[in-house]
């Protein structure tokens, strides 16, 4: 039988998945059908339905073990130290608009200036822009409210009764049925404000798409995705190559050994420049952004050695 990690990582990493297929077809929609707004409205509607699922999968899993979900092991360091509640912020959204809406001005501003249109971020209205204010007034007042209620959570470990279990007990984190009678109602309240958290996020993006021309939708829909999904990746190469530094800082110790034996073998590793060169290699190549950094790794350690 799965354990509740092997679910939470089986759930997100078939969110992931899931993204990348709805990126296709949002993309494919943008760049055959944009003019057909039937077409745009069931794209975009779909891409909605699989991320109300998703929420709905992560509502029921949640009940399981909620302070998993606060630092989730399946995703990313990056992701994590981005992470609201499990999740982004949902004014991030509203944000993003704002964002596309002058990067796509500034980039058709001659056009514009001729009254060419291209239905896309560039054009909202100006009554669009005081309907995405005011959803983003509102929005951040809820996310108050939910940070407020997660840092009462936070602060309330320093009160009774937790905090005199703790002091009173003998052996430092032992377990017993005083503590989990409070750590299990804990987890509880956890997990109804990650589930309110998720009901803002669904709700403010569904807003912002009725706010929306359905082209305009399709559009934001794409960057949000593209967003997550690049963070995700950049947090995967991060991670890659803190480990493989990590695996040379280990070298430091063989330095201070003039000889070491393998397989019978000896062999002496030259001088601390060998190690400073292999630190180099692979920080160059990772500023060069080269797509397997294990290979810079492989071929300086094996040029000192």
């Amino acid at each position: 039988m799965a354990s509740d990690q092997d679910r939470f990582h089986s759930c997100f990493h078939g969110w992931i998945i899931q993204q990348h297929t709805d990126l296709e077809d949002l993309l494919q929609a943008l760049s055959l059908d944009a003019n057909d707004t039937e077409k745009l409205i069931l794209v975009a509607e779909k891409s909605i339905k699989h991320f109300q699922e998703y929420a709905e999968k992560r509502t029921i899993l949640v009940q399981d073990d909620a302070p998993s979900y606060f630092s989730p092991t399946w995703c990313t360091s990056l992701e994590n130290s981005l992470l609201w509640i499990a999740g982004c912020r949902p004014s991030l959204s509203i944000r993003l608009v704002y964002a596309l809406c002058g990067s796509e001005i500034e980039a058709q501003l001659s056009e514009f200036l001729q009254g060419v249109r291209r239905g896309n971020m560039g054009d909202l209205t100006a009554q669009q822009l005081v309907r995405v204010n005011e959803l983003q007034c509102k929005t951040i007042r809820e996310e108050e409210k939910l940070s407020t209620r997660m840092a009462s959570l936070q602060e309330g470990i320093a009160d009774q009764p937790l905090a005199l279990i703790a002091n009173e007990s003998r052996k430092v984190g032992e377990s017993s049925g005083d503590a989990e009678s409070v750590l299990d109602p804990l987890a509880l309240d956890m997990a109804s404000i990650l589930e309110e958290a998720d009901e803002l996020r669904l709700k403010t993006l569904k807003d912002l798409i009725e706010i929306l021309t359905p082209l305009q939708a399709v559009h934001l829909l794409v960057a949000t995705k593209k967003l997550h999904l690049s963070v995700h990746e950049w947090g995967l190469g991060i991670g890659h190559v803190a480990s493989l530094l990590c695996r040379l800082m280990d070298l430091d110790a063989v330095i201070c050994t003039s000889k070491r034996v393998y397989r019978g073998a000896s062999y002496k590793l030259r001088s601390m420049v060998d190690l400073e060169k292999a630190r180099q290699g692979i920080t160059s190549g990772w500023q060069r952004r080269q797509p397997d950094v294990e290979t810079v790794v492989v071929k300086t350690m094996a040029e000192i050695g």
